[in-house]
């Protein structure tokens, strides 16, 4: 018994067809088979495309917002500011190490005495508190990465 992987094709020289010719010939698994590659093939293009996409407009969305950043404003506005560029995974993690930041230092604001001054508010926060700055913007920006890679 043999298996044939094409329906039977008419008399004439096999050299003489042409790819399109030969895949009309073929068995209806082989064209099921092909109408498969082709479909995923389609589906793989349009991931591509789509993930191209995104990773373009997140790229342009971070270099305004960087622009922003580096204007040389207030921490303050900068925030703001970071609210619009939505798409921007720079952004979003600044927006949590601020927020986290804000956090901290409104801790140490109410540990200190009323009669504390500014400088006492700047000065260099514990280790701690540095750790969990640390530990918020590693956090956004594992969150962010995750956003971006599954995206569709």
């Amino acid at each position: 018994m043999t298996l044939a992987y094409a329906a039977e094709a008419p008399p004439t020289d096999a050299a003489s067809f042409s790819a399109l010719e030969i895949m009309f010939h073929a068995s209806p698994v082989v064209q099921l088979t092909l109408l498969i590659l082709i479909g995923l093939s389609v589906m793989t293009w349009a991931v591509i495309f789509f993930k191209w996409g995104t990773i373009k407009r997140c790229a342009t969305s971070t270099d305004d917002f960087l622009e922003t950043f580096w204007s040389g404003k207030s921490m303050d506005h900068i925030y703001t500011e970071a609210k619009k560029f939505s798409g921007s995974a720079v952004a979003k993690v600044f927006q949590s190490g601020y927020v986290e930041l804000q956090r901290l230092m409104e801790r140490e604001r109410q540990r200190k005495p009323e009669g504390g001054t500014a400088a006492d508010l700047l000065r260099t926060p514990p280790e701690s508190s540095i750790t969990n700055l640390e530990r918020a913007v590693s956090r956004a920006s594992r969150s962010e990465l995750m956003r971006l890679e599954r995206s569709f």
